[in-house]
């Protein structure tokens, strides 16, 4: 199967032992790649793709919505007196960000996210203040708040097994909405092993 290097560091490999233990008679290759592949040309029976939409062409079946929040590890947030509510001072940290290979309007910044806070009755004003880290890759965005350097705005399916863990808190309720995750495959390849995969994944996801 293809997807993101974040997804399958973050979500994929915790779960291994999980996917090895449940289905021993299928073997599961991950191929991590920020570049979509071509399963017409590639040796990929499934991919997992994140979009607005499924594309017009292959076989598209959604597993579940993403959104992204304020994530940092335990300890910051004890800094704060442990509050997730919306007076904590979370901009007294540094906010962590990234970008996407691809832009997209639901790219998450820590400007709309400010905007959704106002929105639902919280001032934010030292968001100017705050320092800024800035970073090319999600996954490193997610090891930088892991090492505890600062908050991130994070997905709540790549943060949820580090969340699950204790790893990571979410330090604030305002969400932004994300995209949705798919499970892509050409019509030809729609074996058991695909269905299987899809129903797997949706099981382990739908409950981030």
């Amino acid at each position: 199967m293809s997807t993101t290097v974040a997804f399958a560091s973050n979500v994929l490999l915790p779960r291994l032992a999980d996917w090895s233990q449940e289905f021993p008679d299928i073997e599961l290759e991950i191929h991590a790649s920020d570049h979509p592949v071509d399963l017409a040309a590639e040796r990929v029976d499934v991919a997992v793709r994140y979009a607005a939409k499924p594309g017009n062409s292959m076989v598209w079946r959604e597993i579940c919505n993403d959104e992204f929040r304020p994530t940092a590890v335990p300890s910051l947030a004890l800094k704060n007196n442990g509050m997730r509510s919306e007076c904590i001072d979370l901009f007294s940290l540094p906010l962590i960000s990234y970008r996407w290979k691809s832009p997209h309007k639901a790219e998450p910044t820590w400007e709309k996210w400010r905007a959704t806070a106002i929105e639902g009755g919280s001032d934010h004003t030292c968001l100017s203040k705050a320092q800024h880290i800035k970073l090319s890759e999600e996954s490193h965005a997610i090891e930088a708040a892991l090492a505890g350097q600062g908050i991130v705005l994070a997905s709540t399916v790549i943060a949820a097994a580090h969340i699950r863990k204790k790893k990571l808190q979410y330090v604030s309720d305002t969400a932004l909405p994300g995209l949705t995750y798919y499970t892509v495959h050409l019509p030809e390849r729609h074996d058991g092993r695909v269905a299987i995969f899809h129903d797997w994944l949706g099981s382990i996801l739908q409950a981030h």
